[in-house]
């Protein structure tokens, strides 16, 4: 399945995914209303894999500078997990990324065990980088380079 850009008709798809997931609110409209309001919704580029009425797996990527993109927000609705559709859209992202000029570093943001993204070369920065118990906040170097550093003096907000 090939990853494309969401348009913003398909935002409130998104963000109903997300109530699923992390709800904002008690009550799903507030939520999407929110979501709208939420800056940090509202920078990113959405990229989806599914048709508009059917989106199967979705994520934010930023940019921050040429040199600089961050993923966020990877999220799968409960029925269409297991099926390997997050490490198909980050693989396809991931390769995007990969052929830009200059090519970047990628932040990524992980509430889940960073051992699914070291699969994709991300390495969880060092600990004065992390800001929640419980979360992951780490870099994958342009091509997947294994080096250490030199890592961002201060990260870009919402990582």
């Amino acid at each position: 399945m090939k990853a494309r850009i969401a348009s913003k008709n398909e935002l409130e798809k998104i963000f109903t995914i997300s109530f699923d997931i992390w709800p904002r609110s008690e009550n799903l409209e507030e939520h999407i209303k929110g979501c709208f309001n939420h800056s940090e919704y509202q920078e990113g580029e959405w990229h989806v894999l599914g048709s508009p009425g059917d989106l199967k797996c979705v994520l934010i990527l930023y940019t921050f500078d040429p040199k600089l993109k961050g993923i966020g927000t990877v999220m799968t609705p409960f029925k269409y997990r297991g099926q390997g559709l997050a490490t198909d859209l980050l693989e396809q992202v991931i390769k995007a990324c990969d052929q830009m000029h200059p090519t970047p570093n990628v932040l990524l943001f992980s509430e889940i065990s960073p051992a699914f993204y070291e699969r994709f070369g991300f390495r969880s920065l060092p600990s004065k980088f992390q800001k929640k118990p419980g979360t992951s906040c780490m870099i994958r170097f342009a091509h997947g380079r294994q080096e250490k550093g030199p890592y961002p003096e201060k990260l870009p907000e919402p990582f």
